[in-house]
């Protein structure tokens, strides 16, 4: 497109080029009739196909009326030229204040958060996707008032019609989210590159680098996100993990709303302020509070293909940072390596994306001291009365004959299975000694998944668990897809108590940042915080906890007063499945079903680990990461209630673990 400085479309005067995109380029002009500066967007009538996106930018701009979405004038059409007008910002985008700036403070972060939410829970609201949220098209008035603007993505949330290459999905890699390999765009992937600009507003960096735009997606698929506290440590743990959740790979779990993200990102900084204010002895500066419209969810968009950027322009142009926009197929192709120095179409095979989570824990064997928060008694070690009377439920009652039959038919099968079982070990042992010693070795330390069958000694109090080889992985993969693809039982994000009346008391289960916190204040101390209403059976347990601090956390179930089973991970990234029962003496002591395994499934430090046992009765399956990871047969309490814990072992004096999304799912 050649230059069109001193010509004129219209009423309107172009005096110089503003930036440039692939088919389009942004002019300032000057409105002869009103008087005024003005930023005209041209594109060619000969990009036939770019001119109907063209108009439908034009439509949705023209429809939206907001404070802080950059509104547009006018439209028209001048041969070979069409053009659209929209008012002229002379003072920069957000991607050139940050690029001066490193990054916000988090009260900057907030009042352009706030703004952006509110411009685009707007179009949502009217029925526009915006689909390339980026700082670069963020226009800034001042360092206080903040424009969305570039809507020449935009999409109607209604729109069937297509106006790309059918199966190309374009955006800019490092803001897309992980779902749009192979779905449409939607509310959520908006929200997804929301969470991504604060991201980088707080921290000055992106989680998701790379040499292509191919790699950057590739990572945003695959990968979590750095903790933005790692750029920037004065970020506070409750601001991370709301900026986190925005990032979720799982779109059920991020925030619904703009104004859902802006609200709890605001709420974060205002409760963390006052803590760092105390020391520092300054003011804390007031936050003001967004009040918006919720519109809850959307149904499931598509859109495709969009020009590339050429050039870095200026304020009012088409600026891109990174990769800028590329296509992506999610048809199955295969996998084409892109050139990192030309940008065009990077097809790929996207495999499905996995959700993520972060967390890890453990405790010492033998007596533990186990502090029962928000009680009419205080704090114990718990003692463990000697006998644990169990009245079965009435779900168990079942008929004697059917019972007997399959009683019966259970004892034919295991007799079967023996002679089976020595068949096959009479021919493994027959060609054992032709296995090398590392053959040999390999054998008897399996790296698959095991399954403990305890049992108890009687002379002796302590466990001796035997271990075997799982006999099929792929079942039991099978049965965690068969149960969590159902709708669950409970859903319950631990915001708050209203949903399960979980215990909460001032000191060790309590709600902070919309999460459910379990605090241990001392050394060789268990915290178990549990529902006053939950209690189950036979059900599968999911939940995302982030150990904090400390040596463990875990789920907890079938608990009887101090009776119960819990299913953690360690700080060493390690996870464990264990009996809490009472001795002879009156104390409490655990049985290691399951003892401290390493697993390369749990994400390290104090990220989000989501874990879920599958309890049929006396048979416990262990998912870490929807990784299926251990199999574990007890059936020493057969019910009970449910809840999380927290703990430490003697050389440690605290841990703190964060609990959210629990869900309760039926099993057959």
């Amino acid at each position: 497109m050649p230059g069109l400085e001193g010509t004129s479309l219209g009423r309107y005067h172009l005096q110089r080029r503003l930036g440039r995109g692939g088919m389009s380029e942004v002019y300032l002009a000057y409105d002869e009739l009103m008087h005024r500066d003005v930023a005209i967007k041209v594109v060619s009538s000969s990009h036939v196909e770019y001119i109907e996106r063209f108009q439908r930018e034009a439509m949705a701009i023209a429809n939206l009326h907001h404070n802080h979405i950059l509104p547009a004038f006018d439209y028209g059409e001048q041969e070979p030229w069409h053009y659209l007008v929209m008012l002229y910002i002379e003072h920069e985008t957000l991607s050139e204040w940050l690029e001066k700036r490193g990054h916000l403070s988090l009260e900057e972060a907030g009042e352009m958060l706030q703004q952006i939410a509110s411009g685009l829970e707007y179009a949502h609201e009217h029925g526009i996707l915006h689909r390339d949220i980026k700082p670069s098209n963020i226009l800034l008035h001042d360092d206080h008032h903040a424009y969305l603007a570039d809507f020449g993505l935009a999409k109607a949330i209604n729109e069937t019609g297509r106006v790309t290459q059918t199966g190309v999905l374009l955006g800019t890699p490092e803001y897309m989210a992980p779902e749009l390999a192979d779905g449409p765009a939607s509310r959520s992937s908006d929200l997804y590159a929301l969470g991504m600009l604060l991201y980088q507003m707080v921290t000055g960096e992106l989680p998701f680098t790379g040499n292509t735009g191919l790699a950057v997606y590739m990572k945003q698929v695959h990968e979590r996100p750095i903790p933005p506290s790692r750029f920037n440590p004065t970020i506070p743990q409750d601001v991370e993990q709301v900026i986190l959740r925005a990032l979720d790979k799982d779109p059920r779990r991020r925030y619904q709303t703009p104004h859902a993200l802006a609200h709890a990102y605001l709420q974060a900084v205002s409760a963390a302020r006052p803590l760092q204010e105390i020391g520092s002895g300054r003011t804390p500066v007031a936050m003001s509070r967004v009040v918006l419209n919720d519109t809850g969810e959307m149904p499931p968009l598509y859109e495709v293909a969009e020009e590339l950027p050429q050039d870095l322009g200026a304020r009012n142009g088409l600026a891109e940072p990174g990769f800028g926009e590329v296509d992506i197929p999610f048809v199955a192709t295969s996998l084409v390596t892109p050139s990192p120095v030309s940008i065009e179409e990077e097809k790929l095979v996207l495999p499905a994306y996995g959700h993520d989570t972060g967390a890890p824990a453990a405790i010492s064997p033998g007596q533990t001291l186990i502090q029962q928060p928000g009680r009419s008694t205080p704090p114990i070690a718990r003692q463990v009365p000697a006998e644990l009377t169990r009245t079965g439920s009435a779900r168990y009652n079942r008929n004697i004959f059917a019972v007997t039959s399959f009683m019966g038919i259970s004892f034919l099968l295991i007799i079967m299975s023996v002679i089976l079982f020595a068949v096959f070990d009479y021919n493994n042992s027959n060609k054992l000694g032709e296995r090398t010693p590392a053959a040999i070795a390999r054998a008897t330390h399996p790296s698959q998944p095991t399954r403990v069958n305890t049992a108890q000694a009687k002379d002796t109090s302590t466990p001796v668990a035997n271990v075997t080889p799982l006999a099929s992985e792929q079942q039991a993969v099978a049965d965690e897809r068969a149960i969590t693809s159902g709708t669950p039982l409970l859903v319950d994000d631990l915001s708050s108590s209203v949903i399960s009346s979980w215990n909460v008391d001032d000191n060790n289960c309590i709600f902070i940042g919309g999460t459910y916190h379990v605090i241990a204040k001392q050394a060789n101390f268990l915290v178990p915080c549990e529902s006053n209403i939950l209690t189950y059976d036979n059900a599968a347990f999911q939940v995302d906890v982030s150990l904090l601090s400390g040596s463990m956390a875990g789920l907890v179930l079938r608990a009887n007063d101090q009776q119960f089973y819990d299913f953690g991970i360690t700080n060493l990234g390690e996870f464990f499945l264990r009996r809490h029962d009472i001795n002879a003496n009156g104390g409490g002591t655990y049985t290691h079903l399951v003892p401290n395994t390493t697993s390369s499934a749990i994400a390290p430090g104090r990220q989000k680990n989501t874990l879920l046992v599958i309890a049929n009765g006396g048979d416990f399956k262990l998912y870490i990461n929807g990784e299926f990871v251990g199999e574990h047969q007890d059936s020493t309490y057969t019910g009970g209630a449910v809840g999380f814990d927290a703990g430490t072992t003697p050389s440690v004096d605290s841990a703190e673990a964060s609990f959210s999304n629990f869900k309760v799912y039926q099993v057959s």
